[in-house]
C-alpha cells in the first residue's frame, strides 16, 4: 500500500471513531478514491469543528452580554411602574411571560407622561385608527408629501406674486403715461387754436397774394386777345353746344380742357404743315438771284461730268485688272 494513502486511512479511521465513538464503523471499501473522498470530507470536517470551537467562546459571552442588557431593562421597565415582555423574549425564556400592564398605584415619571400625551395626541392630530409603528409611519410620510406639496403651492404663489407685483408696476406707468397725455391734451386746446389762427392768417395772406397774381395774369391773357375770343365763341348764336370745340366757360384760357384742347390742335397742324415745311427748306437752299441760281447749275453740271470721268476711269481700272488676272491663272 501507497504509504501516503495509509497515512490519509488512518486520519480517516480516527475521524470516523471521533464521530460514532461506541458505535460501530461502517464498513467500505479501501481503495485510492474511497480513501481520498473520505479524506477530504475528514478535513473540512475538523477544519469546521475547529472553527465552531473558536466561535463558540465568543458566543457564549455575547449570550450573556445580552441576557445582562435584558435584565437591565427589564429591572428599569419595572421601576417606572410599566412590565412586558416581547414575543422574541417569550420565546427565548429570558424573561418571564407577562402582559403589558400600568401600575396605577405608583405615579409615572414625568418624561414618560410627556412622552405618552405625545404620542397620544399625535394620534389624534393624525386621525390613525390604531397606534402600530406602521401606522405612525405612513401617516408621517403622507404629512411629509403635504408638506413638499404645499411648499410647492407656496413657492407657485411667490412666482404668481412677483408677476403681478411687476404687472401692477406696469399699469402704474402706463397710467402715468395716460394721465401725462391726458394733461397734454387739456392744455393743447389753447395752443391748437392759436396755431390754426395763424395758419388762417397765413392762407388768408397767401390767397390774396394769389389774387392778385391771378388778376395780372387776367389782364396778360386780355391782352393777348384770348378772352374776346372766348367772349365771342359763347355769344356767337351759331355755335352748337354739342361740338367738340365749344366751351361755355366763360374764362377757357383757364381751363384744362381748353389748354389740352389747344394743344392737341397744335400737334395736328404741326403734323400737316411737315410736308410743306421739307418743300419749302428745298426751296429755302437756292440763291435768291437769278444769275447766282445759273452759276449754281453750271457748277452742278461740271461737278455731274466729273464724277461720270471718275466712275468711267474706276470701270475701266477694273475691267483691266479683271483681264490681266485671267491671262496669268495656268
Amino acid at each position: 500500500m501507497d504509504p501516503n494513502m495509509e497515512q490519509q486511512l488512518q486520519v480517516v479511521l480516527s475521524w470516523l471513531k471521533s464521530i460514532y465513538k461506541a458505535r460501530p464503523i461502517p464498513q467500505f471499501e479501501v481503495n485510492p478514491v474511497t480513501v481520498s473522498v473520505l479524506y477530504a470530507l475528514a478535513r473540512r470536517n475538523q477544519t469546521a469543528e475547529r472553527d465552531a470551537a473558536l466561535l463558540l467562546p465568543d458566543l457564549t459571552q455575547k449570550t450573556q452580554e445580552y441576557i445582562k442588557d435584558t435584565n437591565r431593562l427589564h429591572e428599569i421597565l419595572q421601576a417606572t411602574g410599566v412590565t412586558a415582555s416581547s414575543s422574541v423574549a417569550n420565546q427565548s425564556g429570558l424573561i418571564p411571560p407577562a402582559t403589558i400592564t400600568l401600575d396605577t398605584t405608583r405615579s409615572p415619571p414625568s418624561s414618560l407622561e410627556t412622552s405618552l400625551q405625545v404620542l397620544t395626541h399625535l394620534a389624534m392630530s393624525l386621525q390613525l385608527k390604531d397606534t402600530s409603528l406602521s401606522t405612525y409611519m405612513l401617516a408621517l410620510a403622507d404629512l411629509e408629501l403635504q408638506h413638499q406639496r404645499l411648499a410647492t403651492s407656496k413657492l407657485e404663489f411667490a412666482h404668481m406674486q412677483k408677476d403681478m407685483a411687476r404687472k401692477s408696476q406696469d399699469a402704474l406707468k402706463q397710467l402715468d403715461k395716460a394721465r401725462h397725455s391726458l394733461s397734454n391734451i387739456t392744455r393743447t386746446p389753447v395752443t391748437a387754436a392759436s396755431t390754426r389762427m395763424a395758419e388762417a392768417q397765413y392762407y388768408q395772406s397767401k390767397a390774396d397774394e394769389y389774387q392778385v397774381t391771378l388778376e395780372e395774369l387776367q389782364d396778360v391773357l386780355s391782352a393777348t386777345g384770348l378772352y374776346n375770343e372766348a367772349e365771342t365763341q359763347v355769344k356767337s348764336p351759331d355755335m352748337d353746344p354739342m361740338d367738340d370745340t365749344f366751351d361755355p366757360d366763360p374764362l377757357p384760357a383757364l381751363s384744362h380742357t381748353r389748354l389740352t384742347q389747344l394743344a392737341d390742335k397744335l400737334v395736328a397742324l404741326q403734323a400737316q404743315t411737315a410736308p410743306h415745311m421739307q418743300t419749302l427748306q428745298s426751296y429755302r437752299d437756292l440763291p435768291p438771284d437769278l444769275s447766282l441760281a445759273r452759276v449754281r447749275i453750271e457748277e452742278a453740271k461740271l461737278e455731274l461730268a466729273r464724277l461720270d470721268e471718275a466712275l468711267a476711269a474706276a470701270t475701266t481700272h477694273m475691267w483691266t485688272s479683271d483681264q490681266v488676272s485671267r491671262f496669268q491663272m495656268p
